[in-house]
């Protein structure tokens, strides 16, 4: 039997590149004060649009660091990076300055009751998940993006925003407000 192909045909504006729109040094700030996302976000988000990139640690800024050059050489530069202190965006700002970083470390030393960590799971990780979550709600609820969310130690061969555009087009759309009247 005789494999066949599907070709999808690529509109040329889907492989154009995402900028945000503010080019400032070093955006970024502690998610516990309230008017950080508003104030970062101009330099993270392009056409309703933005990247998140967990890194948990220092140990992992190489990591994470290596995802954000790959995406730029894509010509995707609509991201924010979250972390969990501060010290992990100082360093992704000593080589990319400009990179969207966020901290949050009353998030991960939030005491959990100990049933959640009655499992396999580093504790900081589990942190790291659950303050994910809540600024996922935030960027797409609040903040009216669409979210392509990622860990630091992913590989992307090519840029799928053309793929998330054309192909999957109906499942990625911005949620729509509906009329209450």
């Amino acid at each position: 039997a005789a494999l066949s192909t599907v070709h999808y045909s690529m509109p040329a504006h889907v492989f154009r590149e995402y900028r945000p729109s503010a080019r400032v040094t070093a955006p970024g700030g502690d998610l516990a004060d309230d008017s950080t996302l508003a104030r970062v976000l101009p330099s993270a988000a392009a056409d309703g649009e933005v990247m998140l990139l967990c890194i948990g640690g220092e140990g992992a800024s190489r990591t994470g660091l290596n995802l954000v050059l790959n995406f730029r050489d894509m010509g995707l530069h609509n991201m924010l990076i979250l972390a969990p202190a501060r010290p992990v965006c100082a360093r992704l700002w000593e080589v990319t300055p400009e990179l969207a970083c966020v901290w949050w470390p009353a998030a991960f030393k939030r005491r959990r009751p100990p049933s959640l960590y009655n499992t396999k799971f580093n504790p900081t990780a589990l942190a790291f998940f659950e303050a994910r979550k809540i600024l996922l709600e935030k960027l797409v609820i609040r903040h009216h993006l669409n979210v392509l969310h990622l860990d630091a130690d992913s590989l992307w061969f090519a840029n799928p925003m053309p793929l998330f555009k054309t192909v999957r087009a109906e499942t990625s759309q911005r949620p729509r407000s509906r009329d209450t009247t």
